[in-house]
This record gives C-alpha cells, structure tokens and sequence, in this order.
C-alpha cells in the first residue's frame, strides 16, 4: 500500500502577466467582488470566512423552555370526582334507554 501520490497543482498567473478578467465569474458572489479592478476583494472573503468559522464552531444555544405548571399536567380531585359522575350518568341514562 505504499505507493507514490502525485500532486498536479496549478495556477493562473498574477500580476501584469495574469488575464483581465472583465465581468464577475458566477462562482464569486458579488460582495467579493472588486468591479473597478476586476478581482476578487480576499480582505472581505477572508474575513468572512473567519466569521463563518466562529459561528460554525460556537456551542450551540440551547432553547429553554419553562416547566409545565404542575395543576396544568394533573387533574384536580374535583376534575377527577366529576368526570367519574357524568360517566356515571352517562352509563345510567344508556341503562335506561335514555341516552
């Protein structure tokens, strides 16, 4: 499993000898990019990306939510009594033919 890796990098030329670029390419969105000189602002793209990596490498913020109030979840015993009446009267009025 050792065998050789080749790397084929390569680049455009910079400076006077590299191509005038006259509109923006579509992969450069326009924020980063400088129309008077016809290049792309890396100050900005830098930046941005430094502040993409904080974000991305922040812990996350965990949403709170308050505790359900205990009489909410739990019927009362006056809750619990009347609906064990009106089932109650229900099963008798059904007896009676009258439900």
């Amino acid at each position: 499993m050792g065998g050789a890796v080749e790397l084929n990098i390569t680049s455009e030329p910079t400076g006077p000898e590299a191509p005038v670029q006259t509109d923006r390419p579509a992969h450069i969105p326009e924020k980063f990019w400088d129309a008077d000189t016809k290049s792309v602002r890396t100050e900005a793209l830098l930046q941005s990306y430094g502040e993409l990596e904080k974000k991305v490498g922040a812990p996350k913020e965990e949403v709170q939510t308050p505790p359900a109030p205990e009489a909410a979840v739990e019927q009362t015993e006056a809750e619990v009594e009347e609906d064990a009446d009106q089932k109650a009267a229900k099963a008798a009025a059904d007896a009676a033919g009258i439900g």
